[in-house]
């Protein structure tokens, strides 16, 4: 059952504040500039807020979501909806017009492994859900399971880095095929190279971040005379962002716990460490006028980027 705030009011004054009476900033789990609207999850509790219109809109099950306890969200930035991914595994898309289109298919399987979704990913027409049992992979046109792959190992993370599709899965197993066009049936398909599991996050066509239990790296791919793959890694951070965005400039990094973020350039490159003083997370629109959106024990908050 989603725990709703005993109170939300949008206050357009000075601050530019959207309050709410109850907030658990250490079960947030993400806040989304979407351009047109914010959205936010805090103790499994998925709001948004318009900017235009100035309403804060509370999501459940009575209006719209196809589940009652959502752990994560996702946004394409150039498809424009949002992923919710459920306990159960169950996915909502809420789309930018507010229609909401349920992908039941992962909660219904049946498997052994488990399905709690460990992360999601958005490609070329492509959403990839990584799981226990493998990955699935939807179409975002009519929004359609196309591939699903069980392997034998956790899935961590599946993603598009240019023309490459990378794995990541327990053990420190992580590997590539040279193809985002065939989808490999099994973990025999991926040429394996050493690379630690992780998150992958795209920055572009020949480098991601790797988010790592207690470590953040940036890794660049190169081709090797043979045609293979060479993966070098930086290491930025010795501890796990709560989560990577894209900002109009490069990308920013959430470290809630540490109670800081970095910035990066176009290339994941040239970090910056922001320290802030509160449990708060971060999200500034790639394509938006650089205003900085923060959700922290007070509400959604505001302000102009320095």
């Amino acid at each position: 059952m989603l725990a709703l705030p005993l109170a939300m009011t949008a206050q357009l004054g000075a601050g530019k504040w959207v309050t709410h009476s109850r907030f658990s900033m250490s079960s947030a789990a993400n806040v989304i500039d979407a351009g047109d609207k914010v959205y936010y999850l805090v103790t499994n509790s998925l709001f948004s807020f318009d900017k235009n219109t100035k309403e804060t809109k509370a999501y459940n099950a009575q209006n719209g979501l196809n589940g009652t306890l959502p752990i994560q969200i996702y946004y394409n930035y150039e498809k424009k909806y949002l992923v919710v991914a459920y306990d159960d595994s169950n996915i909502d898309i809420i789309k930018d017009d507010g229609a909401v289109i349920n992908i039941p298919q992962l909660k219904d399987v049946v498997v052994i492994a488990g399905k709690t979704i460990k992360d999601v990913t958005f490609g070329n027409g492509k959403i990839y859900v990584a799981a226990p049992f493998g990955f699935v992979v939807i179409e975002d046109t009519q929004f359609h399971v196309i591939a699903s792959r069980q392997l034998t190992r956790t899935v961590e993370s599946v993603a598009e880095v240019g023309n490459n599709l990378l794995l990541s899965a327990a053990y420190n197993w992580f590997g590539y095929a040279t193809s985002v066009e065939t989808t490999p049936e099994t973990l025999s398909g991926f040429k394996a190279v050493t690379v630690s599991t992780g998150r992958i996050i795209p920055i572009n066509d020949h480098a991601f971040f790797l988010i790592q239990p207690k470590r953040l790296s940036r890794y660049n791919i190169a081709k090797n005379a043979n045609g293979t793959l060479a993966f070098s890694e930086t290491v930025i951070e010795a501890a796990s962002p709560t989560n990577i965005q894209k900002t109009p400039t490069g990308f920013i990094a959430n470290f809630l716990d540490g109670k800081y973020y970095y910035t990066f350039d176009a290339n994941g490159e040239t970090p910056v460490k922001t320290r802030v003083s509160a449990l708060e997370l971060f999200s500034i629109a790639p394509r938006g006028d650089g205003t900085k959106w923060s959700v922290n024990a007070k509400g959604l908050h505001s302000s102009a980027n320095p």
